[in-house]
């Protein structure tokens, strides 16, 4: 028996939780059972025995069975269907957004894989048609789609490579792959969670954030329900090295490039003792040449500076 990442190959039935074909994998396989090991360990075997399937399918209930003839069977997205919320929550998704975190995965992930095996496409086409065929993989061959990418771990022809072991390193490629896309996923439904909460918190002009809120802060403050996301006019947050910023925010997400109150035009381009200079704020560290951001060195004199820009006529 073979195990990775909570993914086992094994060559028993009666061990088996799941049974899909022979390699060579592909990528909506490798992506049910990835799916499947964030919630538990899966067993899988390997076979294209018609008795030890028929066997499996009066274990139904028991053992899961992956058939690419099956069109209405086991699929990436169908069992993401079943199981996505089981995982989300798992990742401390906001429950009020898992509905629509399901749908982002599913649609931006999921709904690109699509296999379609050289050999399978050569033995359902006429010998005429063979040409053709090997001209749109050679195509298909520069791509770097995800199931192109999960194909690339098929051993070649002239490796020696265990296809199981090859076939275990396919799933935790694809496990990757879907954690860093749930991870991110998640961060985008908190950040919402987090905005809304901080407009409830927050008076004035002036969102103060304790903390980068990623980069869609804006679109968030622009699209939430509460009357007050209407007042702000700057966002300050810490920036990656220590500096808190300050940008201005837009009148509307169809109009991003306009600011309800963008920076003093005197201030456009300015940086260090210039733009101390010109502010009268001791840490201020530059402005942006558009007037959209500017940064200083403490969260006090950020937010001096978005209310010397608000009290600006």
């Amino acid at each position: 028996m073979k195990k990775l990442n909570r993914v086992a190959v094994v060559h028993d039935l009666r061990l088996a939780n799941m049974v899909t074909h022979l390699a060579p994998h592909q990528a909506d396989e490798v992506f049910v059972i990835a799916i499947l090991s964030f919630l538990s360990e899966v067993r899988v075997l390997r076979t294209d025995d018609a008795e030890t399937i028929a066997n499996a399918t009066r274990l139904r209930r028991e053992i899961r069975i992956y058939d690419t003839r099956d069109k209405y069977g086991l699929s990436a997205k169908k069992i993401w269907g079943e199981k996505g919320s089981k995982i989300l929550l798992k990742f401390e998704c906001p429950a009020e957004w898992v509905d629509e975190a399901i749908l982002v995965v599913k649609n931006e992930l999921l709904s690109e894989i699509q296999d379609r095996s050289k050999n399978d496409i050569m033995n359902n086409q006429s010998d005429s048609a063979i040409k053709k065929v090997s001209s749109a993989f050679d195509k298909i061959s520069k791509d770097t789609s995800i199931s192109t990418m999960i194909d690339l771990f098929n051993p070649n022809w002239d490796e020696k490579q265990d296809v199981d072991e090859a076939f275990l390193k396919a799933v935790k490629f694809a496990q990757e792959i879907l954690s860093r896309k749930i991870k991110r996923t998640v961060a985008i439904f908190k950040a919402k969670t987090k905005i809304s909460e901080l407009i409830g918190l927050c008076e004035g002009r002036i969102l103060v954030m304790p903390e980068f809120i990623g980069g869609n802060w804006i679109v968030n403050v622009l699209s939430d329900p509460n009357p007050k996301a209407a007042q702000f006019y700057f966002g300050v947050y810490p920036g990656l090295f220590g500096e808190w910023m300050t940008q201005a925010i837009p009148p509307a997400r169809d109009r991003m490039r306009n600011k309800k109150k963008p920076f003093p035009k005197a201030w456009w381009g300015l940086s260090g003792q210039k733009l101390v200079k010109i502010t009268g704020v001791e840490t201020a560290i530059f402005c942006h040449p558009n007037g959209y951001i500017a940064g200083a060195k403490t969260r006090e004199d950020a937010i001096r500076l978005a209310n010397l820009a608000i009290s600006e006529p």
